[in-house]
């Protein structure tokens, strides 16, 4: 299932669902991206793919990784991946649900595997960090050698250790 505010994923596949969001017209109600998030966890989607996150439905985002659906992927526009998480902590905080800063922290540590930073450079896209994010998130700190991350190929991350992109470890903390 395809989640987006305007269509701009382009995939070719037979059984793909596609979801987008509008604006209020006339005598017609908005439909959000978390409305149309809430709706997809009732069709039981093997994969879910959120064009970007950019408000309150971040904490519908986790809550569907943390239901059990783990092939889920969005995007999320920041200067670095530490500041990627973040702005999704800032995300969950503005769908108003009233849980703690630890707790969303330890759901989001408990939810999202790994976050790959892109950058920009001479017009090109370019990889500039691939992150495993674990049991307790703090500030990266640099990794001289890639830990072995659960679904990255061996040939993925012998590519990982000859690229210039830092490969770091984030955790959050889990409240006692």
């Amino acid at each position: 299932m395809v989640i987006e505010d305007t269509a701009e994923i382009h995939i070719r596949k037979s059984n793909l669902v596609r979801f987008e969001a509008r604006r209020a017209q006339d005598s017609t109600p908005a439909i959000t991206i978390r409305d149309l998030l809430k709706a997809t966890l009732r069709h039981r989607p093997d994969r879910i793919i959120v064009g970007e996150i950019r408000g309150g439905e971040a904490f519908d985002f986790l809550q569907a990784l943390n239901v059990g659906h783990s092939g889920t992927l969005s995007t999320i526009h920041a200067n670095s991946a530490y500041h990627a998480l973040a702005r999704f902590v800032t995300c969950v905080l503005q769908s108003t649900i009233g849980l703690p800063y630890k707790a969303i922290k330890s759901n989001i540590g408990d939810s999202i595997n790994l976050l790959l930073h892109l950058e920009r450079k001479a017009g090109r896209r370019q990889v500039s960090e691939l992150v495993e994010v674990g049991a307790t998130m703090s500030r990266p700190t640099g990794m001289s050698s890639p830990p072995c991350i659960p679904g990255v190929s061996k040939r993925c991350r012998r590519k990982l250790e000859r690229n210039p992109a830092r490969l770091k470890t984030v955790v959050t903390e889990r409240e006692s």
